[in-house]
C-alpha cells in the first residue's frame, strides 16, 4: 500500500534556497528527490528515527537521499498513510534546533 506525500511549507522554501543557491545542480537534485519520494511512498520507515528532546522519534525520520548530500526530514501519519516531507536540507548545514 502506498502513502500519500505531503511538502510543507518549510520544505517547499528549503527547496527554494537550494535553487537559488545551486542553480546547476537543481535539476540533478529534482530527479533525485522524484527517485527518493517514489521508494519513501512504497517504503515509508526508509529514514531513520530522528531524536528530539533525547528520545528518538518513531514518526519524526530522516533520510540521506542518493550521493546529493542532502537529507529530507519527514514526519510518518501511518493513521493517514501520508507522509510529510517537512525540511530539505545539505547534511554539512548546522542541525536545525528543537
Amino acid at each position: 500500500m502506498s502513502y500519500a506525500l505531503v511538502h510543507s511549507t518549510s520544505f517547499k522554501a528549503d527547496l527554494r534556497r537550494v535553487a537559488a543557491r545551486d542553480p546547476w545542480r537543481i535539476d540533478d537534485l529534482v530527479a533525485a528527490l522524484e527517485a527518493a519520494s517514489l521508494l519513501l511512498r512504497r517504503f515509508p520507515e526508509l529514514g531513520h528515527p530522528v531524536q528530539i528532546k533525547g528520545a528518538w522519534s518513531m514518526t519524526r525520520r530522516s533520510w540521506r537521499i542518493g550521493e546529493t548530500g542532502y537529507l529530507i526530514r519527514y514526519t510518518l501519519q501511518h493513521e493517514k498513510k501520508r507522509i510529510v516531507l517537512t525540511r530539505f536540507r545539505h547534511q554539512a548545514q548546522r542541525p536545525l534546533k528543537r
